[in-house]
């Protein structure tokens, strides 16, 4: 096994601290955290794990607050957007198990431009972009109407998903771009809230 010592190589501890702060932000969506500490000073290690719990702390608080809105009236809950569906059944999940039975409606946006993703990670600190949906944008290759094409594409695959596993409701986060969201609604075959409802 490959070892360093990060102190000879300052890049290097700055790409582990790079990493350990990525694993910290999967924090915010509930994964369990697990890194390898090897070649770092017991006190490296000691901080970054002290990090990753910290993480665990502020999810499973999030989630006290959220049980705490709806044991005050609130009647559901609307996710800020995502693009990796698992996380949402991860979350809609572990609010179930706190005794969260309220709507759980999911948040999505369709990427309409490359510059509209990086504004995207702007507004949803914490949300990732799947390897999957970063190579097809990356094959688009520049090209505004492909990224549109796929991000159009990628929605509704995402929006299919969701359907087929019985989601209380989808918001379209549109930016003022309502032709995707109207493309998506149409690709669903749906024609009124019921037909959800029905399927689900």
């Amino acid at each position: 096994m490959f070892k360093t010592n990060l102190r000879d190589r300052p890049w290097s501890a700055l790409l582990v601290l790079l990493f350990s702060s990525l694993l910290i932000g999967l924090g915010v969506w509930g994964f369990s955290g697990c890194a390898g500490f090897g070649g770092m000073s017991a006190e490296q290690r000691a901080q970054i794990q002290a990090d990753l719990d910290r993480s665990k702390a502020a999810s499973d608080a999030q989630i006290a607050d959220l049980k705490a809105k709806v044991d005050a009236g609130a009647d559901y809950i609307c996710t800020q957007l995502f693009f990796d569906n698992h996380d949402f059944y991860d979350f809609r999940a572990r609010c179930r198990l706190a005794g969260i039975h309220v709507p759980i409606i999911a948040g999505v946006m369709p990427i309409t431009s490359a510059s509209g993703m990086r504004r995207m990670a702007e507004l949803a600190a914490g949300a990732r972009y799947p390897a999957k949906l970063l190579r097809a944008i990356q094959r688009c290759g520049g090209d505004e109407d492909a990224v549109q094409k796929v991000g159009i594409h990628y929605a509704t695959e995402q929006c299919l998903d969701l359907l087929d596993h019985g989601v209380d409701g989808i918001h379209f986060y549109t930016l003022n771009k309502s032709h995707a969201t109207r493309e998506i609604y149409a690709s669903l075959g749906i024609h009124d809230s019921a037909a959800v409802r029905k399927g689900s």
